[in-house]
């Protein structure tokens, strides 16, 4: 991906840059990460490593770099404790999260710098990202769009925002708080949610910033189901701050959804299935009028896969 060269004559200052990284055992790409960080060449950059106490090689590869990396340490926890460990120590007047198997694309940290020095008034910037396989090879790409409205991005229903290619500002983050902790797999929509709701718009740029790798975990019907619930639930909350009419709305959505992903837990717990589902019913009785539960209670799992039916859900 090209970007425009800056004129040497009409160089301004550069603001000041952070990056962090939470990795939790990614030492089969942490090193192309920090590379394609570091070899930015960004004159103000400050780049935080943040380690969740990794198992494998991550540790070491890491070390390689502390003379290159502002400040980087050993920490257990969620990915959401990383991040806001690294937001209490980072200078930098933009921030963005990339991911330990995640890339930043030559010249982004340029590109950025200077959208975001022409228009003091973007708080928000977010570009487009490559699909990249274990090789790092081009699969596909991901376009940014803004959603159409808070209701539609709380139903999942508009909106692509791609977390390695969203770049904050400092008074943003410190505006609308940390990410939250207990949230493994939603933490980055939440706080999306967070800032719509308190009226920031993503600004949308047209190039692509960074690269998203396929996600093992994606293909894991636990972690679908998981991720599924916690957008449900991140959702949720915001549903005070919507017109009575769209809050129905996205209750309704929501009660879908979560429908959903229980049959789907249903499938997984095979002869428990029924159990499972009674479970569920004594806390949501009005779920009796769906063909599907019924069937389930009646005759067991006879559904979808989990994964085919959970994934445009979630």
């Amino acid at each position: 991906m090209a970007f425009p060269m800056a004129c040497p004559e009409h160089t301004m200052p550069q603001p000041r840059i952070t990056i962090i990284t939470p990795n939790i055992n990614q030492a089969q790409f942490i090193e192309r990460t920090i590379c394609s960080v570091l070899d930015q060449a960004y004159g103000n950059l400050e780049y935080i490593i943040v380690d969740r106490g990794s198992t494998d090689d991550s540790s070491r590869i890491i070390q390689l770099y502390e003379d290159e990396v502002a400040w980087a340490t050993i920490l257990a926890g969620s990915r959401g404790d990383a991040i806001n460990h690294a937001m209490t120590r980072a200078t930098g007047q933009i921030m963005a999260i990339v991911n330990g198997d995640e890339m930043l694309l030559p010249g982004a940290l340029d590109e950025v710098a200077r959208r975001m020095a022409d228009d003091e008034s973007i708080e928000w910037l977010v570009g487009g990202c490559q699909y990249v396989d274990e090789f790092d090879q081009s699969c596909g790409s991901v376009s940014p769009r803004a959603p159409r409205s808070l209701t539609s991005f709380l139903m999942h229903d508009s909106g692509v925002l791609p977390a390695p290619s969203s770049f904050f500002r400092r008074r943003c983050i410190e505006r609308h708080g940390s990410f939250d902790t207990k949230l493994k797999f939603a933490c980055d929509y939440e706080y999306y949610c967070r800032l719509l709701t308190g009226g920031v718009m993503p600004t949308i740029h047209g190039l692509e910033l960074s690269t998203l790798r396929d996600d093992p975990e994606a293909h894991d019907a636990a972690c679908t189901l998981q991720r599924g619930l916690e957008l449900v639930d991140a959702a949720l909350r915001y549903a005070h701050r919507l017109p009575r009419g769209q809050r129905h709305e996205l209750w309704a959505n929501c009660d879908q959804r979560r429908r959903i992903h229980t049959l789907a837990q249903a499938e997984l717990a095979g002869t428990n299935a029924k159990r499972f589902v009674i479970n569920e019913l004594i806390r949501r009785p009005w779920w009796m009028a769906d063909d599907a539960i019924r069937h389930t209670l009646v005759h067991g799992v006879a559904h979808p896969s989990p994964l085919r039916l959970t994934r445009p859900a979630a």
